[in-house]
């Protein structure tokens, strides 16, 4: 938590990104979040690996580090040392969820990006469009006042 902001940056500065565009993507994960997001994860990527009921009941009780609970002791040293050893245990699994979770995320979110985009193009065009049709006639009439107040003079 915080390395995520840091690397996001740093990726953003070097692929010339926008920065302030990245910064909220990456709070989706945060203190509240983490844990139904990559529990959800790393269970499908159990399922896709063929964990069965058993190794994800064993991987829950290693990961509530025998019934002290989930965060007992979430800021000292040996919950951290135990969070990583955790990870490498179990990350495969974590990594292959979150691979097929971000996979699909990214797809839907391409596809849903490129039609808001698009519409508001195609909005944003008609209305200057219109604005233009709009001023014309209005120079039109403006004209054809002075035409006829010229004839009536």
């Amino acid at each position: 938590m915080g390395l995520q902001m840091v690397i996001a940056i740093a990726l953003a500065a070097l692929l010339r990104a926008n920065k302030a565009a990245c910064v909220p993507m990456v709070w989706v994960t945060n203190p509240f979040t983490f844990v139904p997001i990559y529990g959800f994860c790393w269970w499908l990527g159990s399922l896709m690996l063929g964990g069965t009921a058993a190794s994800r009941a064993d991987a829950l009780e290693r990961l509530q580090q025998g019934g002290q609970g989930l965060f007992a002791g979430f800021f000292s040293y040996d919950y951290w040392a135990h969070m990583v050893r955790l990870m490498a245990e179990l990350g495969v699994e974590l990594w292959v969820g979150c691979l097929a979770v971000g996979l699909v995320v990214a797809v839907i979110g391409y596809f849903a990006t490129r039609w808001t985009v698009t519409a508001y193009r195609v909005r944003r065009h008609e209305h200057i469009l219109r604005t233009q049709q709009r001023r014309e006639r209005r120079r039109e009439a403006r004209a054809r006042k002075m035409v006829t107040a010229s004839d009536a003079a």
